[in-house]
């Protein structure tokens, strides 16, 4: 694995020197699949720099279930909270296939802040991203039926992962999408999801093909995650 700074995001705006310079103070790692990275309530407060690989970051509910928050890719960044407010880590983070990672100390990364402001610049707009989309989810839970949210994940997938029919009117996910992993995500389990796909698979809303789900009507999905309950 390749041993340099030149994907990660927040380093995109310095010169190759720099991040080489960056890349120098870091420390390298490599986690396998399924390995913790961190664990929530962890007290070290370590910046890690994804170059290779990518991770899930996790939480649990009080009875003990999984809920997934984001899955994050090479390029990108985590753990900066805690560098900054250095309380403990709010979520657990997991390696979902072989992943190195460059890590930085919360006081390595507080100097390049106050050294290079294109990175602080950048960085804050990954937090209101952050922020807009954690609202987003608290008025999703709020306000929609399981069966809906399931639908606007669906959406969601068919932005970042959909094939577009040659016609335009249906869209591939390949692989099919887990239910496991769309209940996690939503905060629900994994028998209401199957039962939201059997409602989908029976109102030929969805039809699961070899190569993965095929969404025949997204403007049925769309009307759904419209529907606000009062």
């Amino acid at each position: 694995m390749n041993r340099t700074l030149d994907g990660i995001e927040i380093f995109s705006e310095l010169s190759p020197q720099e991040r080489a310079r960056i890349a120098s103070l870091c420390h390298w790692r490599v986690f396998e699949k399924d390995q913790y990275i961190l664990d929530k309530n962890d007290e070290e407060t370590d910046v890690y720099f994804i170059t290779e690989g990518g991770v899930r970051v996790l939480n649990y509910s009080l009875a003990g279930r999984e809920v997934s928050y984001a899955d994050i890719g090479s390029g990108a960044c985590f753990g900066e909270i805690s560098a900054l407010d250095k309380q403990p880590r709010s979520a657990a983070v997991i390696a979902k296939t072989t992943t190195q990672v460059a890590v930085l100390s919360a006081a390595q990364f507080e100097d390049l802040l106050r050294t290079y402001p294109s990175i602080a610049i950048v960085l804050l707009k990954k937090l209101a991203s952050f922020l807009r989309f954690a609202s987003l989810r608290i008025f999703e839970m709020s306000t929609q039926q399981s069966q809906n949210r399931v639908a606007i994940e669906l959406l969601r997938l068919m932005e970042t992962a959909g094939k577009k029919s040659p016609d335009g009117q249906t869209v591939l996910l390949s692989p099919a999408p887990k239910q496991m992993d769309l209940a996690n995500r939503i905060g629900t389990t994994r028998e209401t999801v199957a039962r939201a796909f059997k409602k989908f698979t029976d109102d030929a809303i969805v039809a699961r093909v070899p190569k993965g789900l095929i969404i025949l009507r997204p403007e049925t999905l769309h009307a759904l995650a419209e529907n606000i309950e009062s």
